[in-house]
């Protein structure tokens, strides 16, 4: 199940997560991190309890450019409009 989160949840890893030992000295800046857990609340501020997580493997089919913004519009017809100006 993919979940998409709209807001921004802070997360913190309180005790060993599953995995994380194992990939930990590894991380560089840009990897993308696969987890499993919950969204909770503490403090009244969402955040998300990790009980795992790993690198995503390239069958996960994610990518860096499926974190940036997009638009819901029709690319085609921006451009179409653009060009109308």
């Amino acid at each position: 199940m993919n979940l998409e989160i709209n807001q921004l949840a802070a997360s913190n890893l309180w005790d060993d997560v599953s995995g994380f030992k194992s990939i930990k000295s590894s991380l560089v800046v840009g990897d993308i991190v696969k987890i499993s857990g919950s969204m909770d609340e503490y403090q009244g501020n969402p955040q998300i309890k990790i009980d795992s997580l790993r690198l995503a493997k390239q069958s996960d089919d994610v990518t860096p450019k499926d974190f940036l913004p997009k638009s819901l519009r029709d690319l085609k017809v921006m451009k179409k409009n653009s060009h109308q100006d």
